[in-house]
């Protein structure tokens, strides 16, 4: 079989693949291009959609002979997309585990040096189980400096103090939520693509089990993770 009569072949499997996956379209090729969870290939499928439309619709040959051949690097990422639809990635191929957090009893002077020292912008508040009582952020210290506090008399303040401020629903303009290990990758990816209520946007997916708030936290899931 010549790469050409393979390529094909793999185009009817991708066709058929992403029939079974996504339902029947149009086109196969423009309905995974507008998905991110293809973005890696998006350039790739649109040359092969290309290709394939030509040795469909076309005889490609000059004076009989074959004017153009696929290559078997072609023939590869093809294989790769179609794996990708068969076999879509999980929370648990590309959450974040060793997650910088915070207990109740430290001060805001720890936790904020941490956030600094780790380069991170959120800091989860777990208890002696691991289960997530709140979130401490920039956000979260210029709402407690807003509502009265003086900067300088904060920093030997416990977190246990500031348990309203912490808790996730009260954060002014962004929102936490959680995920399961075995959730689709791309579940999280159509979260992150929402503005949640109160335009509040969706800046962390923390890792569970079974993606409920009672359960421990395994990780950590943000945009920047998976786009």
């Amino acid at each position: 079989m010549s790469t050409t009569e393979d390529f094909l072949n793999l185009c009817k499997e991708l066709e058929q693949v992403v029939e079974a996956r996504y339902g029947r379209h149009q086109s196969a090729y423009h309905t995974i291009m507008r998905m991110q969870e293809y973005r890696k290939y998006w350039q790739d499928i649109d040359v092969i959609r290309e290709i394939r439309n030509l040795y469909q619709h076309n005889v490609v040959e000059v004076e009989g002979r074959e004017a153009m051949r696929v290559t078997q690097d072609t023939c590869d990422t093809l294989r790769k997309i179609i794996n990708l639809i068969q076999n879509p990635p999980l929370i648990r191929d590309v959450y974040t585990r060793n997650v910088v957090f915070a207990s109740v009893t430290e001060t805001i002077d720890t936790v904020t040096r941490r956030m600094y020292n780790k380069k991170v912008a959120h800091v989860p508040i777990l208890d002696e189980r691991k289960r997530l009582i709140g979130v401490f952020s920039k956000t979260t210290l210029f709402q407690i400096i807003m509502g009265g506090q003086e900067l300088s008399s904060l920093r030997d303040h416990m977190l246990k103090e500031f348990e309203v401020e912490t808790d996730i629903r009260n954060h002014q303009s962004e929102s936490f939520g959680f995920i399961g290990l075995n959730s689709l990758k791309d579940e999280a990816l159509k979260r992150f693509g929402k503005v949640y209520e109160n335009d509040k946007r969706l800046v962390a997916l923390y890792v569970t089990e079974h993606g409920k708030p009672s359960e421990a936290v395994l990780g950590v899931v943000t945009p920047w993770d998976i786009l």
